[in-house]
Formats: C-alpha cells, sequence, structure tokens
C-alpha cells in the first residue's frame, strides 16, 4: 500500500523513517493536512518492521517548524469548523508509535548534544508512560 503525501516527505533510510514537513514557503507551518499527514506517516512507520526509529524534519533553511499556519484555516480550520487542528490526534500518534522518535533542527545545540550523545541537530522528544506503579 503506498501512501501518497502533499504537506510532507516520507522516506526509509537506514532503518530510520523521516518524515519532513515540506512546506519551506510558509515556514513549515501546519495545517490541518499536514497534521493528517504525520500522522499516517507515523503509523505507516510503526507498522514497518524495517523502522527502528523515526525522525521529524522541517525542509528547506529557514524554519524547523513555526507551529500552525493562520492562513490556511481561513476561520474554519480546514473544514473542522471549531474542532480546529488534531493536535490531541498527533500527539497520542507519537506517543504511541513504539519507536524512538526525534526532531531534527537546523540550529546546533552542543549543550543537549553532550546530554544525549545525540548529533549536534537531533533532539529526542519526550515520551509520556502510562500505566500503574508498582
Amino acid at each position: 500500500m503506498s501512501v501518497e503525501f502533499e504537506d510532507i516527505l516520507y522516506e526509509v533510510r537506514n532503518t530510520v523513517a523521516w518524515i519532513t514537513i515540506n512546506r519551506p514557503e510558509k515556514m513549515n507551518s501546519f495545517r490541518g493536512q499536514t497534521c493528517d499527514e504525520i500522522i499516517k506517516a507515523l503509523n505507516k512507520a510503526g507498522y514497518d518492521r524495517n523502522v527502528g526509529a523515526i525522525v521529524l524534519a522541517g525542509a528547506g533553511d529557514r524554519a524547523f517548524c513555526t507551529g500552525g499556519d493562520q492562513s490556511a484555516h481561513n476561520g474554519n480550520y480546514d473544514g473542522r469548523g471549531t474542532i480546529g487542528l488534531p493536535m490531541e490526534e498527533l500527539h497520542t500518534a507519537i506517543r504511541d508509535v513504539g519507536l524512538p522518535f526525534f526532531a531534527w533542527t537546523r540550529r546546533r545545540a552542543p549543550r543537549a548534544s553532550a546530554r544525549t550523545g545525540l548529533p549536534h541537530r537531533m533532539f529526542p522528544v519526550g515520551h509520556a508512560r502510562f500505566g500503574l506503579i508498582a
């Protein structure tokens, strides 16, 4: 099953799924469609036995992501009315994918690298854990 995307790029390189927000003309701001596509890509990566980690990146050289695209919704959030962007669903997909998840930025962060042992531009995204405490 092939999934086509408009707002993101998806590729697997060396067992790592790269999800790139591909809206550099809008500084990679996201709209409802972007969120939906990232969720689909996370699910695709999560079910792929050849994927061991996921990296979220932004296309272009101006910004990783500037947040929600205020020009995209024109008052009705991509047809979702007052419901807005599917942020809870996106957060749940990131949390539940079951793979290490990182953000790749253009900006260097030497202190974060020293703490995590990761390249200067890669940051682990925190995971929420749910369950009973013994």
